[in-house]
């Protein structure tokens, strides 16, 4: 779709009134034709304006010319805020191809990364610690081939967002407008994320953090991506809407696997036995895309750490097992541990169970 840039300028401005439903804006657009006569054409929907926004319809109608919609654009341009609109060279083809595009994503940041191959992590606000460890991890080494897609919600949504930003390369899509932060705890990452990645979102600056906004953005994070890691959900979570849009836009789905009756991860295993991928290493994600990870070569380690690290690269084991398995005295392996911990090759997955990262 080619639109001039009068006609995105003028998509901009109808798109700046949030009280004019996704449906009715489309339904005008589609009608019209070519935005370009928008604001000659909006007086013969004058009733169908009422209907859908009382008393403001008169307001759009009365700013409906170009010096409104140069008021528009320079709130925006004052709040740093970049509107790319469909038809706009940045707009994604990913999320031009789906069966409701937003009009305009509103942006902060890189627009380069809208151009890249994007693949998607998410997860619920109660992800497990040693799943954010590797949530983060794994968000970094994705992102060394990848731009990473996700929300800002606490939990694994923000280790993805905090692991891809290490690499300069994970898109943040929001739920509302650039008023508005959500939550307060994140404000520092959001900021973080307008300077060194890109932060997006189809909702005008004032448009507020409903709750029913949450599973409609989630389209967009699906959309974006070539595929879909969720990394914890909840039986009922926000993640497994993401991982439904895509499916139904064709993106590979994977989940990272959960213990039986772990309740932070049975969303999880039920999309594994619904056909999504199974996830307990990167290189699942990246060889499904023909990316061969180069091996990092690992810190200098003690006699006693590498034996460990060895022991867990197997499998997931206890302080128990380790000292059964590498013949290292119970006193001395917890050091070696945490030392591994600090060096970011292993997390800690319960009392005192720990697994490898790499």
């Amino acid at each position: 779709m080619n639109y001039s840039k009068k006609a995105q300028r003028a998509i901009i401005f109808l798109d700046s009134f949030p009280k004019l439903d996704y449906k009715y804006k489309a339904a005008i657009l589609q009608e019209i034709g070519n935005p370009e006569t928008l604001y000659d054409r909006l007086p013969s929907y004058a009733s169908l304006l009422e209907k859908a926004m009382g008393k403001e319809a008169q307001t759009l109608l009365r700013s409906a010319n170009e010096q409104g919609e140069e008021a528009v654009l320079s709130a925006l341009q004052k709040k740093g805020i970049m509107p790319v609109t469909r038809g706009n060279k940045y707009y994604p083809e990913e999320l031009e191809n789906t069966d409701a595009p937003p009009f305009v994503l509103y942006t902060k940041g890189n627009l380069e990364l809208l151009k890249k191959e994007k693949f998607a992590i998410v997860g619920s606000r109660k992800t497990p610690q040693a799943e954010l460890r590797l949530t983060e991890s794994f968000a970094e080494t994705i992102a060394d081939y990848m731009t990473v897609v996700t929300g800002i919600a606490e939990g694994g949504d923000t280790a993805a967002l905090t692991g891809a930003l290490k690499k300069k390369n994970a898109i943040c899509v929001l739920a509302y407008g650039f008023d508005t932060v959500y939550p307060e705890s994140n404000r520092g990452l959001l900021q973080a994320a307008a300077q060194n990645g890109l932060v997006i979102t189809e909702y005008p600056p004032s448009v507020p953090a409903y709750k029913s906004l949450f599973p409609i953005r989630n389209r967009i994070i699906a959309g974006l991506s070539q595929g879909v890691l969720v990394v914890s959900a909840k039986e009922k979570s926000g993640a497994l809407y993401t991982a439904s849009y895509a499916n139904l836009y064709g993106r590979d789905v994977f989940a990272f696997p959960y213990k039986a009756g772990d309740a932070a991860g049975k969303g999880c295993n039920t999309l594994i036995k619904q056909g999504a991928y199974l996830c307990d290493g990167v290189e699942d994600v990246l060889s499904s895309y023909g990316i061969t990870v180069e091996e990092k070569p690992l810190p200098p380690l003690t006699n006693e750490e590498s034996a460990l690290f060895a022991a867990l690269r197997e499998e997931e084991r206890t302080i128990d097992d380790l000292a059964e398995v590498t013949g290292i005295p119970a006193f001395l392996i917890l050091p070696s541990l945490s030392s591994l911990e600090i060096a970011g090759l292993i997390v800690k997955t319960g009392a005192d169970g720990y697994r490898a990262v790499k």
